[in-house]
Parts: C-alpha cells; structure tokens; sequence
C-alpha cells in the first residue's frame, strides 16, 4: 500500500511539471516576440511603458530590431527630412510696408538630442517650430526695406535663412560635423561645451525657399513706374553716350586710315624710285656687257664694222626693250620689213608711217 501512494505521487509531481514547462514554453513562445520592437531606416524611437505611459528619453534607437520587454512599446520620430509652410504672413518693413510671404522649409530632428525635444515639446514638436519660424521671420522683416522684396529677392531668401538657422538651430554645432560629409556652420560652438539652451529646438534646419511675395499693389505700380522712368533715363544717357563715343571713335578711325594712307604712298614713291634705279642700273649694266660680247663677235669673224654700224645695233636691241614698238623682219630677202610704231591708246588704229621707221631701221640692216 505505500508503495501504490509514492507511485501515485511521483506522477502527479510528474505532470505538475511537464504542465509548467508547457506553459513556460507557451509564455516564452507568445511573450518573446511581443518583447521586441523594428525601427525603420527613417526612423528615430523612444520607449514607453504601456501601463504607466512614462518615457524613456535617456536612450534613442536608429533603425534595427531591438529588445525592449513585453511592457514597452516604441514612439517614433521621423530621421528624414521634414518640409513645414508658413502660408500668407503678413509681414511689416523698416519703412512700414506691408508685404506678404509664403516660405517652406526643410528640417532635421537630430537623433542624439531626442530626449530633450521630447521632454520640452513632447509630441508636438511641430506647432512649436512652427511659431519659433514664424516669429523669426517676423522679427527679421524690420530690417528689410520694402525695394528689396523687389529687386533683392536672393538677398532677402539668404537673410531670412541665417536668421531662422539661428532661432531653430541654436548656435551649437552638430555633433560629429566636420568628422563626416556636412561641414559645422560658421562660428558656432563645439557639441562638447554647449549646454542645453545652446541647442536651440534641438532640430537642424538646412534648407528654405521663398515662394511667394506679395507686395500692395498700389505701392507696386508705383514703385514700377519710377523703377521704369530711372531705367529710360539711364537708357538715353548710355545712347548719348554710346553716340559720342561711336563718333570719336570713327574720327580716330578717320585718322589712322589717312596716316596709313599716307605712310603708304609715301612708301611707294620710295619703292617706285628704288625699282627703276634698279632697273635702269641692270640695263645699264647688260648694254655694257651686250656692247663689250659684241665687240669680241665681231673680231672675232673679222667684220670691220664702223661705229655707226655698231650703234644700230644697240638702236634695234634697245626698241625691243619698248612695250609700244612692233618690228617684223623679213627673212626671204634678207631685208628689215617698214617697222610699225604703235601705243597702248591707239592699238586698234591705223599704222603710223612706216617709211620714216623703215629709214631710221634701215640703216643698221647688215647682209
């Protein structure tokens, strides 16, 4: 009979903990997977308890799967950029004009500083940047004359920009600028020695665009019209302006082209009289040698020629070297054909007389 109880007892402890271990492996089954959490890629997380509702903002997770017990669940945080729009803000000028704006811009939560934004702005972090934003660029527009709304846009862009930079971002550099891609804003304070009100609204604000202005449009067509008149005075001044210079310059012209002119014919008169120098030099100088060749030739046959003879030699030689004088000889009978005597002007007339040409020819004929 004890035996049978002790038996009987084993099992009963048996199946007491094999159900046990059941349910352990039911709750770890079920439990595990609860007890973790996915933050994605554009994505920033905070915990917080699920009974209390109390978060943990001394750490923040970046994209991953984390363990974070069956208790906690993630907040989430955008870790891409955030565009936000300021619509139709009216704003006033240093010379009390009215202009109205509409400007976007783009922002950064910056991860490592996410418990300090949720601690001061909680969840809504927006609306706060939203009227911070709106009061800078209020704040900024006493500074601004209303003419550069017009005619400065780029100008007005860029300081707004600077100014919304400072009231966002704090004059605190980012953590790790310099080490990575994004260079540290000028002049601002390195991470390590800023406190918390050197922080700004711990985002980073890197872009905005101003879209619209709109300007009163009585004081528009006004400003246009003296914008208009300033630019046809200018216009008339820089075409009298260009008029008396385009005729300066064509007198100058003037000038240079008549001492080229100059400077060139007096330079041809010179090449002229060193040409026919030259030439007359070189004739020269081949009558001498023709005279002297003869000379040897006719000693040479033993032709005892006088000197008139000789002469009507170089007469014949010398009428070959005139552009305007035409001989024709004839061979059959040995004898100097009548010469025609002709010029350039009247090439297509009648012949001069030939007898007298054929008189002054004929005396240096030799057989």
């Amino acid at each position: 009979m004890p035996e049978t109880i002790t038996v009987q007892g084993k099992s009963f402890w048996l199946i007491v903990a094999a159900v046990v271990f059941i349910v352990v492996i039911l709750l770890l089954v079920i439990l595990l997977p609860l007890s973790f959490g996915y933050v994605n890629y554009y994505e920033y997380g905070l915990t917080r308890h699920q009974f209390t509702g109390e978060v943990n903002d001394e750490e923040f997770y970046t994209m991953g799967r984390h363990f974070i017990g069956v208790d906690n669940k993630f907040v989430k945080f955008p870790a891409t950029a955030q565009m936000l729009r300021i619509d139709d803000l009216v704003i006033l000028t240093s010379d009390k004009e009215e202009v109205t704006l509409n400007i976007t811009f783009e922002y950064f939560i910056r991860g490592y500083d996410l418990h300090y934004l949720y601690k001061d702005y909680a969840m809504n972090y927006e609306a706060a940047i939203l009227a911070r934003a709106r009061k800078a660029i209020l704040e900024k527009s006493a500074s601004l004359k209303y003419h550069q709304f017009i005619d400065e846009k780029r100008v007005v862009e860029q300081v707004y920009f600077e100014h919304l930079k400072n009231e966002v971002n704090g004059y605190c550099c980012e953590k790790g600028c310099n080490e990575n891609y994004r260079l540290c804003e000028p002049r601002c304070r390195p991470y390590a020695t800023c406190t918390v009100s050197d922080k700004g609204m711990f985002v980073s604000v890197r872009y905005m665009q101003l879209l619209g202005v709109t300007w009163n449009p009585v004081l528009y067509k006004m400003y246009l019209g003296q914008a208009l008149t300033e630019v046809f005075v200018q216009t008339l001044h820089h075409d009298e302006v260009a008029s008396m210079i385009r005729k300066q310059t064509e007198f100058e012209v003037g000038e240079i082209l008549n001492g080229v002119d100059e400077y060139v014919q007096a330079n041809m008169s010179v090449a002229t009289e060193i040409r026919e120098k030259a030439k007359a030099n070189a004739r020269a100088i081949t009558d001498n040698a023709h005279v002297l060749g003869m000379d040897v030739v006719f000693d040479n046959l033993g032709l005892a020629l006088s000197v008139e003879q000789k002469a009507s030699f170089l007469y014949l030689r010398t009428l070959t070297y005139m552009e305007n004088v035409y001989l024709s000889v004839d061979f059959s009978q040995l004898t100097l054909s009548p010469s025609v005597l002709m010029t350039a002007k009247n090439a297509n007339s009648e012949s001069m007389n030939s007898d007298a040409v054929n008189g002054n020819a004929a005396k240096g004929l030799v057989t």
